[in-house]
């Protein structure tokens, strides 16, 4: 009876699961941001130009309106440049010449969210500049639950899904960060990633 359950259990996840794609894929919280002008425009768009470059660029806006915006800009499946567009417009170099060390929190946030996106298959290059953004942005809710999506991205190609939530549970119930993502998108991506929990 046990193991009926468990082989019931598991179906359940992975017809949802499957249903919903992947973490990067399935936790579009855009929407709560649809306010801002911005986020409408580069959800039209599906792609980063001069003026969504500089609106990353700027300290004017907060660390979750720059996540919204890289989030409506979206993913395809054939993959996209943003990230390298983003540096090219922002830096005038491509990625390659980037020295992360050079770059501020914001922009390596930016950077890795947009590069997570754009070849959501290999989410692993992308983590290097998150974990340098999240360093400095170490109270940042928003910082951290975007690594945590990117690192169950990849962690969903090695197959041990209950990792998946434990990571996204970690930030979740991390006393020490700051909420500074609005609650209906912090809700998007907890009630996708639970599907995970084990």
């Amino acid at each position: 009876m046990k193991n009926l359950f468990k082989i019931f259990f598991f179906i359940l996840v992975f017809v949802n699961i499957t249903k919903a794609d992947s973490p990067l894929t399935s936790t579009l919280f855009d929407g709560v941001y649809n306010d801002i002008d911005i986020v409408k425009q580069a959800k039209k768009k599906g792609t980063i130009n001069n003026k969504i470059a500089k609106f990353l660029h700027s300290k004017d806006n907060s660390i979750d309106e720059k996540a919204a915006v890289i989030c409506a800009i979206g993913f395809n499946i054939n993959g996209t440049d943003n990230a390298e567009h983003y540096s090219k417009i922002i830096f005038k170099k491509s990625l390659s010449e980037l020295d992360i060390k050079s770059i501020d929190a914001d922009d390596a946030f930016c950077i890795g969210y947009l590069q997570a996106l754009d070849d959501y298959f290999h989410p692993a290059k992308a983590i290097p500049y998150l974990e340098a953004a999240q360093q400095e942005l170490n109270t940042s809710f928003t910082a951290a639950v975007i690594l945590a999506i990117v690192k169950a991205q990849e962690i969903m190609d090695n197959g041990d899904w209950c990792k998946m939530w434990d990571i996204t549970y970690k930030v979740y119930n991390d006393k020490s960060l700051y909420t500074d993502m609005r609650e209906g998108a912090k809700k998007i991506i907890k009630d996708y990633m639970i599907l995970y929990k084990c």
